[in-house]
């Protein structure tokens, strides 16, 4: 196929490849509602204590092993199979800079990422990414500290977010308001952050679930999640919340105007022309394929 497997070292102790879609991965800008193939992976560089998919990442037994050459080629073979639009690595992906190099090749590529990744490998790997959704727990080192053990990892994150939009990737963002550890004034300094960058890029509210070692911490309440969207919607043009089946998962332009509805991780209905509102003409940050 083209590419050199002898340059391959790492081992995958467990992964998967599944089908799924941008909306159920997180994504609400990228390619609305097209096929695309999930790869989620053994091993992490932030140990996060929630981490939804703790049984591949983490698991100590040897599920499907594979080096870096296999998965490649059974990742090929999945998207040729299934006709899938792109290839998304899980939030781990920034151990997987080889591997998104040599699928950029053959799909479009796209990425959830805990934006835990030195400044020598920002570059190259924000590069060969189509879209980037950047996964946030907070947005200073207290919070980190308490979720994972690496307090100073929010500010990769940040280096991220002006990386990527300086390069005009298409980036989204979730930020999770976790009980006893999300503060209001934290969460208004990222919001003011984040509007200095680019007051378009979308952000999405998300709602803690226990999981993995984070076991006792109760979930995210409802009324917090809906708190903290109407303050982000006083900085921001794009904010999603987490809750299921609600007008807070629709895009609407800046002026108001439905454009993408949105049931669950269905959609049902895009009004969009091209990257435009259909109503006011107001550019819309989004990558649309072609309607089914």
């Amino acid at each position: 196929m083209g590419f050199d497997s002898h340059t391959w070292s790492r081992v995958y102790r467990n992964y998967k490849i599944t089908n799924s879609t941008p909306e159920r991965i997180g994504f609400y800008h990228y390619c609305p509602a097209s096929p695309i193939a999930l790869v989620v992976t053994s091993g992490c560089n932030l140990f996060c204590s929630f981490c939804p998919e703790f049984r591949i990442v983490y698991s100590p037994w040897v599920i499907k092993e594979a080096n870096k050459y296999t998965l490649m080629t059974e990742i090929l073979n999945f998207v040729e199979n299934h006709g899938v639009h792109a290839v998304a690595l899980y939030c781990n992906s920034a151990l997987d800079l080889e591997l998104i190099s040599d699928l950029k090749r053959f799909s479009n590529i796209i990425a959830v990422t805990n934006g835990f990744i030195s400044k020598d490998s920002l570059v190259s790997y924000i590069s060969n990414l189509d879209a980037i959704l950047l996964r946030l727990i907070g947005f200073s080192e207290s919070s980190y500290a308490r979720m994972t053990p690496f307090p100073d990892a929010y500010s990769y994150a940040r280096e991220l977010i002006i990386e990527a939009n300086f390069r005009g990737k298409l980036l989204e963002v979730e930020f999770y308001i976790i009980p006893g550890v999300t503060s209001e004034n934290e969460f208004v300094n990222f919001l003011r952050f984040i509007g200095l960058v680019n007051k378009n890029i979308p952000l999405h509210i998300k709602r803690f679930r226990r999981g993995f070692v984070e076991l006792e911490r109760r979930p995210t309440r409802t009324e917090d999640i809906v708190r903290y969207y109407n303050i982000a919607k006083q900085f921001l043009n794009y904010v999603y919340a987490d809750i299921w089946i609600s007008p807070y998962c629709d895009t609407f332009c800046p002026n108001g105007h439905l454009q993408i509805k949105r049931f669950g991780w269905k959609v049902r209905k895009i009004n969009l022309k091209g990257d435009a509102c259909s109503v006011c003409g107001e550019r819309i940050p989004i990558k649309i394929t072609k309607r089914l």
